[in-house]
């Protein structure tokens, strides 16, 4: 629960300013998907694609030296984070078909309203102290790196340094 918090502040905050507006990418974001652990860094139609690399990379001093900083001098900025985190549960209005599906996917992975509640929770007991948590185990993360684009692009962003896989090779 409060993990989805810190990962609501990075992407609405840092990754937006870093990544979007600075870097020029049409979109940047990270997610972490509850039901594996996995989070990831996505970003899209990136002109600078070393940068936002390094942007992903300086996460955890960013959470550390900036973000913690930030929220202990102004408990308030967390207020948003939350509200954005719950809205992601609790979401829009679905059409039939979309409840079915959800109701289906939450059967599956054994999503009942117990533990939506229990996540509920986590959220609005959100901390600083979980910013800290979130940053250590991202510190320790064994990260993978993929980047789609075209050949063009990667050379211009020095792919001579990165392993080119093509996709369109039939051998592959």
């Amino acid at each position: 629960g409060a993990a989805s918090v810190v990962e609501h502040y990075i992407k609405e905050g840092y990754l937006w300013d870093t990544v979007r507006v600075i870097g020029g990418a049409y979109g940047g974001f990270c997610q972490l998907d509850g039901n594996d652990g996995f989070f990831t860094f996505v970003s899209y139609r990136d002109p600078n694609v070393r940068k936002t690399l390094a942007a992903y990379d300086d996460t955890v001093s960013v959470i550390r030296d900036k973000i913690v900083k930030d929220l202990r001098d102004d408990p308030a900025l967390l207020t948003p984070a939350i509200i954005g985190s719950v809205g992601s549960l609790d979401g829009k209005v679905l059409r039939p078909v979309d409840k079915g599906w959800v109701s289906l996917n939450r059967y599956l992975v054994g999503k009942g309203p117990e533990e939506r509640q229990k996540w509920r929770k986590e959220v609005l007991a959100a901390s600083v102290e979980d910013f800290e948590e979130f940053a250590k185990r991202l510190e320790g993360w064994n990260a993978s790196v993929a980047v789609v684009s075209s050949g063009a692009a990667l050379e211009a962003e020095g792919g001579d340094q990165m392993t080119l896989l093509d996709l369109n090779d039939d051998s592959l």
